[in-house]
Formats: C-alpha cells, sequence, structure tokens
C-alpha cells in the first residue's frame, strides 16, 4: 500500500501535458466552468469540449453523451487523458439527467440519460493503454460504479487498468461541491495537480465523505 501510494503521489492529474474530458449533469449546481477552471489553473490548454452537459430532453443527452464517450475512444494519441465526471450517481451509472438519491439504481446498460459502467467500460477498451487514463468521479456511490467498471474490464480481460480517484468510497453519498471545493484547495496556478495534492485534498473531505483511490 505505501509503495502504492509513494508511486501515486508522483501522477499528474492534470497538467500542461494532460488531455481533458469533463462532463457534468444537466443541473446547474454540477458546474462544466468551474471545472475547466481548475484544469486550467494546473496547466491543462488541451481540453474535448468546455461544456458537455446533460439536457431535459434524453434525445439530446443521448448526443452529449455520444461525444463524450467518442472523445474517450479517440484519446489515445493524446497520450495521458483525464475524465472527469460531476453529475449524481449511482452503483451503475453516471447520470446526466435525473438520478437523484432514490432514483439513481437501474440495471438497464444502455439508456439515453446515463453513462453505465458497460458503456464506459466498453470505450475505454476500445482506446486501449489505460495505464495512461485518470478518471475523478464527482458523485455519489462513485466507489461502487469503480468497483464495478474494474469488475468489467477484468471480465473483458484487461490487463492495464484506469487510475480512478472518487469523491465517496463505498455504499456513500457525496456532499455538495466538497470534492472539487477540495481539488481548488490544494490546486496551485501553473503547478500540475498530482497524486500527492489528492492526498492533501483528503484532510478537506474527511469529515462528510471518504475519497478513494485506485
Amino acid at each position: 500500500i505505501m509503495d502504492y501510494r509513494k508511486k501515486f503521489s508522483k501522477r499528474e492529474i492534470l497538467g500542461k501535458k494532460v488531455y481533458y474530458i469533463p462532463i457534468t449533469h444537466r443541473e446547474s449546481r454540477f458546474e462544466n466552468d468551474r471545472m475547466v477552471k481548475l484544469a486550467r489553473k494546473a496547466g491543462v490548454t488541451d481540453i474535448a469540449a468546455t461544456g458537455l452537459k446533460g439536457k431535459q430532453r434524453n434525445s439530446e443527452t443521448k448526443k452529449v453523451k455520444k461525444k463524450f464517450l467518442d472523445y474517450i475512444e479517440n484519446s489515445k494519441p493524446k497520450g495521458r487523458t483525464t475524465i472527469h465526471f460531476s453529475n449524481h450517481g449511482g452503483p451503475k451509472h453516471q447520470w446526466l439527467s435525473d438520478g437523484q438519491a432514490g432514483a439513481h439504481l437501474s440495471d438497464e446498460m444502455h439508456k439515453p440519460n446515463t453513462i453505465s459502467y458497460v458503456e464506459l467500460g466498453d470505450s475505454l477498451i476500445k482506446r486501449g493503454k489505460l495505464s495512461e487514463v485518470n478518471i475523478l468521479i464527482d458523485s455519489c456511490y462513485s466507489k461502487d460504479f469503480t468497483d464495478n467498471l474494474y469488475a468489467y474490464l477484468h471480465k473483458k480481460g484487461v490487463k492495464e487498468m484506469p487510475t480512478i480517484v472518487t469523491e465517496t468510497n463505498r455504499g456513500s453519498l457525496g456532499w455538495g461541491d466538497t470534492f472539487i471545493s477540495a481539488l481548488e484547495k490544494v490546486s496551485r496556478k501553473g503547478q500540475s495537480l498530482t497524486g500527492k495534492n489528492i492526498y492533501r485534498a483528503e484532510k478537506h473531505t474527511f469529515e462528510t465523505q471518504d475519497m478513494s483511490v485506485t
């Protein structure tokens, strides 16, 4: 564990050489601008799109979802890539509309207004070289979603796994903007956001939620 923590502390999550793919739920409190500002503060210049956000109509959300997954599938030439979710979440889905606590459970893997662990997993497999990929998941039940994603990738024979940072640990709800606020507090303008910063952020979240890194 200590060896992994030491290795992760040096890992670049956001920085000049990182390709950034952010997406948010349609509710206004999930802020694309705030996520992009955090990335740019760390030196990121290559951003897939700054306004990928769920829509009121499922037909429009489905188009946003397709763009997002296409960006992931085609990101291998970009090298180090960080995917960033900010939305309502469940054990099997990242919701782009709906999905509030109490309505976050579904066994359907191809809903137009969600990204399931199966859909994300398939896009990651198409991309390949997942050791280059970071995923930030700012949502409820984000560790449960991560566990399902890893299990799916293992089942598909994937050897290299992405590094995933979650807002919450197993079976847990997230609280407001705690996760991104913590990242903002530990980031420094013009300096890469690294695993070391993620560990420093833990002290700003511990009273309300338990982050995880895998």
